[in-house]
């Protein structure tokens, strides 16, 4: 007879019944997904009923109203079987899954289907050429309802990466200032006397450096700000704003605070950093310091658009192709709806076309941030990087602007046929077609190239049938829509600038032996085209490589490359190219390349990124199975006890006590297990606490020795008794797997409900 870990529960079937419903009520009324579960079920269980009350008792829905109703009220079901495809907490780590952003991406296009059936058709819904007068209201709100819920969950996603993002920030700036503090204690000051870590730190010139750059953000968010306004100003003036009505007063107010606040939020970085703009603060501290709060709602607005509406757009995905397909798919299906859509209500869909795009712009300025930082600080970990340096995303943003250009003729066709700055908002624009749209803003476009105005200095001129500007209210849609194109071309292309003089001085202070390794977009690029340049074949067809090449400047030169970088490469790549390339340099130089398994190690115990992290342990494991470099249950555990602390590894550590239950020993995996799964220096999260304590029970399975078997089970229930220790329903399923081993080995073990245990 065995000792019972929760006496006080009742035995027998009732015992199993009720333990069986206490989980199920926390889980059902406890738990997000669960509430979430529920609320589709009594959704979908409404939307049933009063459906079938309709089709066998009375028919509620006769009239087209109730029915429109009924159709946009779906809704309230379709979202939270959206929102159940959100990506859980526990496995962030390697980035959103394809579920969501495939079933978003499905609901968007249906919706974009269906605006264009309806516009075609000879009595359109939307349009209310069909049915009464109040039908086309309920289903623009049901189209707008579906709209929102294909939005909601990637919000909501997004901010839940961002959340880990930050929280994994702070474990790592906490893990530094530990390190340094450790360190501290360790030093001495001339006279020998220990440091004291919390010792009063006194003021430097940094702190003041603070102070002073706080004030010139201010200073330049300031500056920004009154720009954009006076810009508004004259603009209004110079169009006769006094002869615009109230409604087209109202709609251009809008449209000025939205651009500026883009326009602000682009170039309020490059003012902050003026020189000018430096001095004024200096000068003007006080007024300076009046506006900090600007300066940090900008700052908000541009977060908002890095962690949030990136990652809607698809930034997040790892896989090139889902983020061109989430980003292309997402803006494609909302100009479609743009174009389509009664108007005035495809502003709508074409305003998240230019949210998306500008949020795609913005994360690549972050990312060419953190890589000028990187080289300014010697691509340390310990820098306050803001990305990871995954991608440059230059592409994607090229990509959302080819969709604002197709937008903002979109716009313009809205904003006309829906009078919203008042009626005739163009000439000769009745009942044209997208390429009519098109052409007129390819001539407003060919006007607004920034500094070279041809258009102008030539003469030319639109023919008299094509769209033309009417009055002052066009005249500021011209403005507004020329703005948007110089803010995005302006923007872009000093960007494009910067990032193409950075890459070539990088190259040039590399050849000049200044620096010793190159920032990992152009690392990527120069390794790519070394290997190219270098390889040629053997005469058994194995790659072979001339270095000699490497002294010609079409090349950089990688045998004098950064070793710890050499071999992280190494480690981290499946391309036999780039590995035998690698190879060849270290041969050359006699350079101990490092196997993956140790650079998994390293990596865990070490900077603990994530890509990194995978792609080498994924290669040690090809490795093992290879019988090239086996692996170590040790190697595992020190993986395991590397990142006990860090969040979101879920599926993770799992693979990683898999791995240890399959190539060690039982008695192995139980003693490196135990360590993990409770107690003081265990496994934080309690997820990976439960899976390990299962592992342990599930290894007996491939003992045969009923002694070491049983105690297993003693070691078990001795983790159950620790602090932090695993989750008693783990913990009794681990106890189960045990009392099936020993009676698989002739050992007569009482069976008992699973509350006992």
């Amino acid at each position: 007879m065995t000792d019972a870990v929760a006496p006080d529960m009742a035995e027998g079937q009732g015992g199993l019944t009720m333990n069986w419903l206490g989980r199920w009520a926390r889980w059902q009324f406890a738990s997000a997904q669960g509430l979430v579960v529920l609320w589709m079920i009594v959704a979908f269980g409404a939307l049933a009923g009063v459906a079938i009350w309709h089709f066998y008792r009375s028919p509620i829905l006769a009239s087209a109203e109730v029915q429109a109703l009924f159709a946009s009220s779906s809704v309230i079901a379709y979202l939270p079987a959206l929102l159940l495809l959100r990506d859980s907490r526990s496995d962030l780590a390697e980035g959103p899954r394809v579920y969501l952003s495939l079933a978003t991406l499905a609901t968007l296009g249906a919706l974009a289907s269906l605006a264009y059936v309806d516009a075609n058709s000879a009595a359109p819904y939307l349009r209310g050429s069909r049915l009464g007068a109040a039908v086309p209201i309920i289903l623009i709100t049901g189209f707008f309802a579906y709209l929102a819920a294909s939005f909601l969950p990637r919000i909501l996603n997004a901010a839940r990466f961002a959340a880990y993002d930050r929280e994994r920030r702070d474990q790592r700036r906490a893990e530094l200032e530990a390190q340094a503090r450790a360190k501290a204690q360790s030093q001495s000051d001339a006279f020998g006397r220990v440091v004291a870590p919390d010792a009063p730190v006194v003021p430097t010139d940094a702190e003041e450096t603070i102070v002073e750059t706080r004030d010139a953000e201010a200073m330049g968010a300031l500056i920004a700000t009154v720009t954009v306004l006076l810009i508004g100003g004259l603009a209004y003036v110079a169009g006769d704003g006094a002869a615009l009505s109230l409604q087209t007063r109202f709609g251009l107010v809008l449209c000025f605070c939205v651009i500026g606040l883009f326009a602000a939020v682009v170039f309020v970085d490059a003012l902050a950093e003026a020189a000018p703009v430096r001095s004024l603060a200096n000068g003007l501290e006080w007024v300076a310091r009046r506006f900090y709060w600007l300066a940090a709602f900008y700052d908000w607005v541009d977060t908002i658009l890095v962690r949030i509406s990136a990652h809607v757009a698809g930034m997040g995905h790892r896989s090139m192709a889902m983020r061109y397909l989430t980003l292309a798919g997402s803006l494609a299906a909302l100009c479609v709806m743009g174009w389509y859509l009664p108007a005035p209500y495809g502003l709508i869909p074409t305003f998240f076309v230019f949210v998306l795009a500008i949020s795609v712009s913005r994360l690549w300025s972050w990312v060419e941030e953190d890589r000028a930082l990187a080289a300014m600080t010697e691509y340390r970990t310990t820098a306050p990087y803001r990305m990871d340096f995954r991608e440059d995303f230059r592409d994607e943003t090229l990509l959302g602007f080819i969709f604002v250009f197709l937008a903002a003729p979109i716009a313009m066709m809205q904003a006309h046929n829906g009078a919203v700055f008042g009626p005739d908002l163009f000439s000769n624009a009745e009942g044209r077609s997208f390429g009519d749209w098109f052409g007129f803003f390819g001539i407003e476009l060919a006007k607004a190239i920034p500094i070279v105005d041809w258009a102008e200095i030539y003469g030319v001129e639109t023919s008299s049938d094509m769209i033309a500007i009417h009055g002052a209210a066009s005249r500021h849609a011209i403005f507004l829509a020329r703005v948007m194109v110089d803010l995005v071309l302006i923007a872009s292309l000093a960007q494009a600038i910067g990032v193409w003089t950075r890459n070539r001085q990088q190259k040039e202070l590399y050849r000049n032996r200044h620096i010793s390794r190159l920032d990992p977009f152009v690392e990527r690029v120069e390794l790519a085209r070394a290997i190219r340049g270098t390889k040629s074949s053997s005469a058994d067809g194995a790659a072979d490589f001339d270095l000699t090449r490497l002294r010609l400047n079409a090349f950089v030169d990688f045998r004098r490359y950064l070793d710890t970088q050499l071999r992280q490469i190494y480690g981290s790549t499946r391309n036999s190219d780039t590995r035998a390339f690698i190879e060849a340099i270290a041969k050359q130089r006699n350079l101990q390349l490092s196997h993956p398994i140790e650079l998994a190690i390293g990596t865990a115990e070490g900077s603990k990124d994530e890509e990194i992290l995978f792609r080498t342990f994924h290669l040690a494991l090809r490795e093992h199975d290879e019988n090239v470099r086996y692996i170590e249950p040790d190697d595992l555990y020190r993986i395991l006890t590397g990142i006990r602390t860090t969040q979101g590894l879920h599926a993770f550590k799992r693979e990683v006590v898999h791995t240890m239950c399959r190539i060690a020993e039982p008695s192995e995996t139980v003693e490196l297990l135990s360590g993990l799964a409770g107690g003081e220096k265990g496994e934080k999260f309690q997820y990976a606490k439960d899976h390990m304590i299962k592992a342990i029970g599930l290894v007996t399975r491939r003992m045969s020795d009923v002694a070491e078997v049983q105690r297993v089970r003693a070691e078990v229930r001795r983790i159950a008794r620790l602090r932090n220790a695993p989750s008693q329903p783990a913990v009794r399923s681990a106890l189960r797997t045990i009392d099936e081993s020993l009676r698989r080995l002739g050992v007569k073990v009482r069976r008992r409900s699973d509350d006992e245990e």
